[in-house]
């Protein structure tokens, strides 16, 4: 990290001389060049890795996406029928059983089970298959192993199949996605005048310094509908105006976010009126174009599972409980001023006690906000949406979750504030970024399904770091675990690797003037 500034940019980000890439002037944004630049390919490979050093865990949400992934493939089918009993997080429509998901990790992560499958009936291995054990450890009858609807004191156990195809298909719909989001990160705190270390220094701590670790981990949505999200923004205000085949990928990239994440369907709409309002309707009707290509597979898959094209799984929740909490609205009703501030600051799921660095990035973001930079605007704009949002949701603390999770797809935007302040204040970042690092793999091997009582980062995640162990069954966390190695030497391959790695991530190499289409 460069520890010496500039004068400000007038972006809000002041650079290091020796490593700024072309600072623009006010008002105008820095050109950009090379595919994978400013974030370099070596640095998301790194970053890649390191997410696929962690292991998902099966649980609701996770089974639910795979249960579509799996019908899809092996049925030809949306209705999960064969696989209702690995999830509660299901719709029931004309007798059938479907997962309420937006089905749009699921599709993404079709190839994945596709090849998954390939690889599993070549070698004879049987298919993924969970059990249901009652209170005294004796198996349960398939036919009363609903994990919707067990006994206390009954427990699931998932076998060695089922894990696996959960970790693949999260590295192609999660993993993937997030460092997608990194990548876009980078992209625009260059664009808007940050030098290439500190842009990269803002992604790597995006991945590995948040709970987007643990989430890239595993099978959810908000990681896919994060990565889209960013990529979407970044080509869109990074550069100006966007090539019309820009325009189309940036339709595709806000259309892909929406089938992940439904909530992100009014951000792609605002996104889309100032594309027609800023750069005419020529660049608007390329990005409709590219969007339309999702919501016609959203639209024939919902006509297909429920009935019509604006029908959603949440129209049809099988269990009671969920189904009374979406009958208003979707379950989303006005802010709640308290739970807008637990969100943050609670020590039950508080974003910012979960990764504290990213104090500082809403802090850099709101300085930056001032200079009216069109990247941090639209980032904290974005922010302070998916904040609400979140605040005003009947399950505001995500159920079993490590933070309110409904913010994640806009994490990639606020950590864009972290770039005014890695030049700023480099002590106080690498301090709070140290322990929002330690939170973030303690959280990646936990598993973000923190129970609905204590706090989420010292009654979980940390303990179940410290007493990682590997046993037969049991979910392993992280491939360290897997090696053998107990506790936090889990994580001592990982280490490694990054030890191996640092010097080769180029971490200030100048970023190519010249800018593509």
């Amino acid at each position: 990290m460069p520890n010496e500034h500039a004068p400000n940019s007038g972006h809000g980000c002041g650079v290091a001389s020796a490593e700024r890439s072309d600072v623009p002037a006010a008002g105008r944004l820095a050109p950009l060049g090379g595919r994978l630049a400013p974030l370099g390919g070596r640095l998301a490979l790194l970053l890649f890795v390191t997410v696929a050093y962690f292991v998902g865990r099966p649980g609701w949400n996770q089974n639910s996406r795979l249960a579509l992934t799996r019908a899809i493939v092996e049925e030809g089918s949306v209705a999960i029928d064969t696989y209702a009993h690995t999830t509660g997080d299901r719709a029931r429509v004309g007798g059938h059983a479907f997962s309420d998901k937006a089905p749009g990790a699921s599709l993404v992560a079709v190839p994945a089970h596709a090849l998954f499958e390939l690889v599993r009936r070549a070698g004879g291995i049987a298919p993924p298959e969970t059990t249901v054990r009652d209170a005294l450890g004796d198996p349960v009858p398939p036919d009363e192993a609903d994990v919707a609807y067990l006994p206390p004191g009954y427990t699931v156990h998932y076998d060695a199949a089922f894990r696996a195809d959960l970790y693949v298909c999260s590295l192609l719909a999660a993993a993937l996605p997030t460092v997608a989001a990194a990548w876009a990160i980078a992209y625009l705190a260059v664009a808007t005048g940050a030098s290439v270390g500190t842009a990269r220094a803002c992604a790597a701590a995006y991945v590995l310094a948040t709970p987007a670790l643990a989430y890239g981990a595993n099978f959810y949505g908000h990681q896919l509908a994060a990565g889209a999200l960013a990529v979407a923004v970044a080509w869109l205000v990074a550069r100006d105006p966007p090539g019309p085949r820009r325009a189309v990928a940036i339709g595709l990239c806000l259309g892909l976010a929406v089938a992940a994440e439904y909530p992100v369907a009014p951000v792609a709409v605002a996104l889309w009126a100032h594309a027609w309002i800023r750069h005419g309707t020529r660049t608007a009707w390329a990005m409709a174009g590219g969007g339309a290509v999702w919501a016609a597979l959203l639209a024939t898959y919902h006509t297909a599972a429920f009935g019509g094209p604006f029908a959603t799984g949440y129209d049809a929740v099988e269990l009671p409980t969920f189904a009374e909490g979406m009958a208003r609205g979707y379950g989303i009703s006005w802010p709640d001023p308290q739970v807008a501030f637990d969100l943050l600051f609670g020590s039950y799921r508080g974003l910012l006690v979960a990764s504290p660095l990213l104090v500082l990035a809403l802090f850099g973001l709101a300085s930056a906000v001032r200079s009216t930079a069109l990247p941090f605007v639209v980032a904290a704009i974005i922010f302070v949406y998916f904040w609400l949002l979140n605040s005003g949701y009947y399950m505001w603390d995500g159920g079993s979750a490590a933070i309110g999770r409904h913010v994640l797809p806009a994490l990639p935007l606020l950590c864009l504030g972290l770039a005014p302040m890695v030049e700023r204040y480099p002590r106080a970042v690498a301090a709070l970024g140290a322990v929002s690092v330690l939170h973030a793999v303690a959280f990646a091997t936990a598993g973000p399904e923190a129970p609905r009582y204590g706090t989420a980062v010292w009654d979980h995640a940390l303990p179940r770091l410290w007493n990682a162990r590997l046993h037969p069954g049991a979910p392993a966390g992280n491939l360290g675990v897997l090696l053998g190695l107990p506790g936090v030497s889990s994580l001592l391959p990982l280490v490694a690797v990054w030890v191996v790695a640092w010097p080769k991530a180029s971490w200030s190499r100048q970023v190519p003037p010249h800018a593509g289409s």
